[in-house]
């Protein structure tokens, strides 16, 4: 299935703005993200997701959970085949935080 990647800063931890997934949000996340939740330089590069004509964007705070030491682990040694199979990676390389677009 086609999909992009983003890379962007997250800025200063922790960010209460965080669309990061918890152990504590994950069931909820599963079935939907609230779009008051996403900050600019995630709903930003959803726009251009689909602009490009595609439906996923792969984003590490939302697709891997941040408080587990276990996911985490999973995860890291998949994020090189992430992105690499990305059809394209956005990276947003201006902005100190995920609150800026």
């Amino acid at each position: 299935m086609p999909y992009l990647s983003l890379s962007y800063c997250w800025g200063k931890l922790p960010n209460p703005n965080s669309v990061a997934t918890t152990t504590a949000n994950f069931q909820q996340r599963l079935t939907c993200i609230s779009p008051s939740d996403i900050p600019r330089a995630i709903s930003d590069n959803l726009v251009t997701t689909k602009k490009l004509g595609f439906r996923y964007l792969w984003v590490d705070a939302i697709c891997i959970i941040q408080d587990s030491a276990e996911d985490w682990a999973a995860e890291c040694s998949l994020m090189a085949s992430v992105y690499s199979n990305a059809d394209c990676m956005i990276a947003v390389t201006d902005s100190t935080n995920s609150n800026q677009g």
